[in-house]
């Protein structure tokens, strides 16, 4: 499928986020090419490889932290590309929600409550709990610390054992989901250190096991 991307990174700049991005879509770590460690015969075969993907990705940074950035900028950002492109974007990315402020731009003070339970969760926590791959983080266990479930459409928690984290492997749980039934869990392979968070080969393997 053709997908446009607009992602806002609300901490960083324009250019890390891309680097990240042109890693992903080549399988290599964002070094290599940062550092022109790819030889010409490499960049020519990944030079042929992005040309073969369709859609687009545009990238909006805000690089200074706290710079209270609304959800009115968000949406006053996609009426933009919009106006822009003649078409509105299929996937907004806003890496992450927790910088953004309403519309107002209030300045939120420490909300007691939250924090305390944010205190709570932390210090309980129970690695051979997360050890046990029996068990997966549901809607219940981020409901009440970050009021994360309840607007959401759809919650997918990602969950990963010691083991699994070694293995560069990963547990993506359905938390939540209005239009489609939630319970089941993916496993699937990663590769983080090129960039890669879906490594679809080695997941497409290890459904075969």
């Amino acid at each position: 499928d053709v997908l446009h991307v607009l992602h806002y990174q609300l901490e960083g700049s324009e250019q890390e986020a891309l680097d990240a991005y042109s890693g992903g879509m080549i399988s290599r770590n964002a070094y290599y090419f940062e550092q022109g460690k790819i030889s010409d015969r490499e960049f020519k075969h990944f030079e042929e490889l992005v040309m073969s993907y369709a859609g687009s990705i545009t990238v909006r940074s805000f690089p200074r932290f706290a710079a209270r950035i609304s959800t009115m900028d968000i949406k006053n950002g996609i009426a933009e590309y919009r106006k822009i492109n003649g078409y509105s974007p299929d996937v907004v990315i806003v890496d992450s929600m927790d910088l953004l402020t309403d519309a107002t731009r209030r300045q939120w003070g420490a909300e007691p409550e939250r924090s305390k339970r944010i205190a709570v969760a932390n210090d309980i926590e129970d690695r051979d709990w997360l050890n046990n791959e029996r068990n997966v983080l549901t809607e219940y266990n981020c409901s009440e610390a970050k009021g994360l479930a309840r607007p959401c459409t759809h919650l997918i928690s990602l969950n990963q054992s010691s083991a699994e984290r070694k293995e560069c492997l990963m547990r993506l749980h359905v938390a939540k989901s209005r239009f489609f039934r939630k319970g089941d869990t993916i496993k699937i392979a990663t590769d983080y250190d090129n960039e890669v968070f879906y490594d679809s080969q080695r997941t497409l393997n290890l459904n075969r096991d």
